[in-house]
């Protein structure tokens, strides 16, 4: 989002056949916003990092945690996921804060239930981008790499695995929406969103038409979000997500 975009990402693949490489922040870049932080006068910071099993950002964090003490406690936490699913514990956490909750309890209560409460989906065009980057097993990406298949993730215990496979993109829509039945639907009273990778947003579109039912009568509109450079480089263009916590959670959460 600073000297490259998503555009360039796919384009870059299709031209060369390689994948962009995604690595950790460097410690300068975290120092300089530390040191903002600082200037602005906080002094406590609640990080909710990308899964440490995807990423060893929140191992970073941590390190940098015991190297404030002193002047700025940070609380590092490990989300266990990533894109949508992390973003919506944040959000939250935003407006927690927004409407005064304190300190002790967004850090010793809150941030670890909405991490638990939040699930995230989603279906891609192929788990070649997954396999490449080695976001996901070889054995994993051949089960739900025939033509013509597309295959339904989600993150458990900070990993990524397969749900199952869909023959087009009809069906994978309607595994998504049968997921989240599943999951006991969706808290309108928390976040919520609908994410793509690509070029548009056709295909994420598509699939709120196909799950209207979900919506409609509950919602003036669904937040729908293009997923960005890091996470698009392993999923690969074609990606479509859903990201929400369940009416089940809602008595604890909201």
């Amino acid at each position: 989002g600073v000297d490259i975009d998503p555009d360039f990402i796919y384009k870059h693949y299709e031209e060369t056949g390689e994948l962009p490489k995604t690595s950790l922040p460097s410690t300068e870049e975290i120092g300089k916003v530390v040191r903002q932080i600082v200037a602005d006068g906080y002094d406590g910071v609640v990080a909710v990092m990308l899964s440490s099993g995807l990423s060893g950002t929140f191992n970073l964090s941590r390190i940098l945690a015991e190297e404030c003490e002193g002047f700025l406690e940070i609380r590092a936490y490990d989300s266990m996921n990533a894109s949508l699913g992390q973003g919506m514990t944040l959000l939250q956490l935003a407006a927690d804060i927004e409407s005064g909750m304190s300190w002790e309890e967004l850090t010793e209560r809150r941030v670890d239930q909405l991490m638990k409460g939040s699930f995230a989906f989603f279906s891609v065009d192929t788990l070649e981008y997954l396999r490449r980057s080695g976001r996901l097993s070889a054995a994993a990406a051949v089960a739900g790499g025939l033509l013509g298949i597309r295959p339904v993730l989600t993150a458990q215990n900070g990993e990524l695995v397969l749900l199952g496979k869909a023959r087009g993109i009809a069906q994978s829509d309607n595994f998504l929406n049968r997921t989240v039945e599943q999951r006991g639907g969706i808290n309108f009273r928390l976040p919520y969103a609908v994410g793509y990778t690509g070029v548009d947003d056709t295909a994420a579109r598509s699939y709120l038409e196909r799950s209207a039912a979900l919506w409609q009568g509950k919602t003036d509109a669904v937040p729908v979000c293009r997923i960005g450079c890091g996470i698009g480089t392993h999923v690969g263009p074609g990606a479509v997500a859903v990201a929400f916590y369940t009416p089940e959670d809602g008595g604890a959460l909201a």
